[in-house]
């Protein structure tokens, strides 16, 4: 496993998925991966579950202590897997307690090296931005079919919040820009206050049932709230971020198949709070809270050119929103 007081990968977290079949409540398959359970999402016969786990490294310290620091191995920084599933084989090997159970074990490592994608930023962009990689292994696991064989794609990078659709999933990630020092005109700052400014990492991955494809990356300002803050219609990825610098406002990001910026709202709500959003057909509706509570609603038919239909301001502010109908 690794001595993780040092490096490595911390083995100890893992992420479970357990299929039960809903006629006896018996196990079908217990699925158990590294890392942290992040998101998952079920279309059709497969569902697709995103673990992560972050690679601790003491590359400021790793010369000075290599006398007491174990040589580094790869391998022990490898995810890896255990599939314990159902079988009617003869040649089960699960047993407890001297007893043999139907199940059949096995291990692995989930990918190889030269497996791995890293979706990273480039040079310029690493100069402007902070960046907290680690890894994403998303799990694809056949529901009808259940002695197949999980299949794995395991990403570099970090993940907030994902959006999925039928034909895509897109995961997104915090970055921060540095927008230098804030002190007042004529101030006598001692230690002025240094902002940040927040942006989104955007990756849009292809779906189809047991194949999952990187095709873009873009970088959008703000940052989303929750899964409700995205949506996808025809072809256009469509993203609510909230940002708090250079002044507190809202945005709405309309990016194109290639994820190449398509329209955009910005400064919805100023000096407000995103708090929640949902996309209903061709309108968003949108609430932003300070005292008065605005609740948006944004024509979307139009894609390249969205606008404030209009907006109702009501005391209190509502943190989730529930579509009845599109009307």
């Amino acid at each position: 496993q690794g001595n993780y007081n040092w490096y490595w990968v911390n083995r100890n977290i893992k992420t479970y998925t357990m299929i039960l079949n809903t006629t006896d409540f018996k196990l079908e398959k217990l699925y158990i991966v590294d890392g942290n359970y992040s998101k998952s999402r079920r279309i059709g016969d497969y569902i697709y579950v995103i673990s992560q786990n972050s690679l601790q490294f003491p590359y400021y310290d790793y010369a000075k202590w290599t006398e007491v620091m174990p040589e580094f191995d790869i391998k022990k920084s490898m995810p890896r897997e255990i599939d314990i599933t159902r079988t009617t084989s003869t040649d089960a090997n699960l047993i407890i307690k001297w007893q043999a159970l139907p199940f059949s074990v096995n291990g692995w490592q989930v990918a190889n090296c030269n497996e791995i994608e890293y979706i990273l930023p480039d040079e310029e962009t690493m100069k402007k931005h902070n960046f907290s990689p680690s890894y994403n292994i998303i799990s694809i696991i056949n529901l009808a079919n259940t002695k197949q064989k999980v299949k794995n794609k395991v990403i570099f990078g970090d993940t907030a919040e994902i959006y999925m659709s039928l034909d895509n999933l897109y995961m997104t990630s915090y970055m921060y820009s540095n927008n230098g020092f804030d002190c007042p005109i004529n101030a006598m700052c001692i230690m002025p206050r240094f902002v940040s400014g927040e942006n989104t990492l955007i990756h849009k991955l292809g779906v189809s049932k047991w194949n999952i494809s990187y095709k873009n990356t873009a970088i959008v300002t703000g940052s989303p709230l929750n899964q409700y803050s995205m949506d996808e219609k025809d072809g256009k990825f469509r993203i609510i971020t909230s940002q708090w610098s250079p002044d507190r406002s809202t945005n709405l990001h309309i990016l194109d198949e290639n994820l190449g910026k398509y329209a955009s709202l910005t400064g919805l709500g100023k000096d407000e709070n995103f708090q929640s959003s949902r996309f209903i057909g061709d309108k968003l509706f949108l609430v932003t809270f300070q005292q008065i509570d605005p609740l948006f609603v944004i024509y979307l038919k139009d894609q390249k050119n969205p606008k404030v239909l209009g907006e109702l301001k009501i005391p209190g502010y509502s943190t989730y929103l529930h579509p009845y109908d599109e009307n």
